[in-house]
């Protein structure tokens, strides 16, 4: 039998790119703790990376080409964590992927032109105490320009409890509660 504890949220460092401060649309620059190459810091008032509202706050990443960006997590072991984000792909050009990987773990998904929230789920089995979270930009079906754009990125994670009871006492039990019923049921007659 499983049973879930409590959820908690674990703040990623930077979850939505608004750490860093610029006064251009967009600036070449990655973003305060995170790691990858080719990246975007894009604000909102841009229109020229297929404007629109980030989800959360002023901004969010892009990632232009065969690019990845990177956070290292510290989570409890034997826990599982739910991964949530926007994305899309960049709006105006072909369709494309962008490939979530936790750990050993990894989910290719599909994007459109408007964010939209995915949620990834990791297995107890998968986490450890030191984890990596990866965004990949996927080469899909694209030929021109290949941007992906995330914000608004979550960790929850849940402990799982796990209750063994041997089959022989739930047996005894429900025999126990079902002659107790009999009983009362007879003295009531």
């Amino acid at each position: 039998v499983l049973i879930s504890v409590g959820a908690v949220r674990r703040q990623l460092l930077n979850p939505d790119f608004e750490d860093d401060i610029f006064s251009n649309s967009f600036i070449g620059k990655i973003p305060s703790n995170w790691t990858g190459s080719q990246l975007f810091l894009v604000r909102n008032i841009d229109t020229a990376w297929g404007g629109g509202l980030a989800p959360k706050g002023d901004k969010y990443v892009a990632l232009q080409g065969f690019v990845s960006i990177k956070q290292i997590i510290t989570l409890p072991s034997y826990h599982t964590a739910n991964i949530t984000f926007y994305a899309r792909t960049r709006p105006g050009f072909d369709a494309n992927a962008v490939t979530v990987s936790f750990n050993d773990v990894s989910l290719r998904i599909e994007l459109t032109s408007s964010f939209e929230r995915y949620e990834f789920i990791i297995p107890p089995n998968v986490v450890d105490v030191t984890s990596s979270l990866y965004f990949i930009n996927t080469y899909w079906k694209c030929v021109g320009d290949c941007t992906i754009e995330l914000d608004n990125v979550h960790i929850t994670y849940k402990r799982r409890v796990t209750v063994v009871t041997r089959t022989r006492d739930i047996l005894k039990g429900i025999v126990s509660t079902f002659k107790r019923a009999i009983k009362s049921t007879n003295r009531d007659l």
